[in-house]
């Protein structure tokens, strides 16, 4: 997206819009603690949510320095709900429904006008 001239970003959001999908931005407040530890929280999150939902597969955006981590803590959030979950870490090329998230956490980010294209997303705060 940030690549993207604003009529090209209305455009990808809009399109994105009229999509049936519920999405939902994990976000872990800045409050002293490392990157690290706040994706870790947001990925318990993540797996508590999907262990109640219809969803066969978690895929995340592959990021070499992230892999081994979040695979760890998947499995780990996993052993603690009891229920395993499937997941894999793949490229945009190979997976071209990660431009979505992409796309609505750069505008979620944004605020303003551009959140407000973000139809049918919410916001978790996971706690501490």
């Amino acid at each position: 997206m940030t690549k993207e001239s604003e009529s090209r970003r209305r455009l990808i959001l809009d399109r994105i819009g009229t999509l049936p999908l519920d999405t939902l931005i994990y976000r872990a407040p800045k409050d002293g603690r490392s990157e690290v530890e706040r994706r870790a929280q947001c990925i318990d999150a993540l797996v508590t949510d999907l262990a109640a939902a219809p969803a066969s597969l978690l895929c995340f955006e592959r990021d070499e320095t992230l892999v081994a981590r979040d695979r760890r803590r998947v499995v780990e959030a996993s052993h603690r709900i009891r229920q395993p979950i499937e997941h894999r870490h793949a490229s945009a090329t190979d997976e071209p429904l990660l431009a979505i998230p992409d796309a609505l956490a750069w505008a979620w980010a944004r605020g303003g006008p551009w959140r407000r294209r973000c139809r049918g997303t919410s916001e978790r705060r996971p706690s501490v």
